[in-house]
């Protein structure tokens, strides 16, 4: 049986991207929509790009 010495997600034990999308995904579907994801993850892995953070942050309101 393997040890683990640094939890999944932190500093010495990274995820990798598709690994963050994906629980990213699962954690904010009910909240923002499978739509709103979709913007988001591609606004996130090219934040370089991003002139604005409202470029990002409007993608995170609820939607009724």
């Amino acid at each position: 049986q393997a040890q683990i010495n640094y939890p999944k997600g932190s500093e010495k034990n990274p995820m990798s991207d598709e690994e963050l999308v994906n629980k990213f995904t699962r954690l904010s579907q009910a909240v923002i929509g499978k739509g709103q994801i979709h913007r988001v993850v591609d606004k996130v892995l090219s934040l370089e790009k991003v002139e604005h953070i409202k470029q990002l942050t409007r993608y995170f309101q609820k939607r009724d």
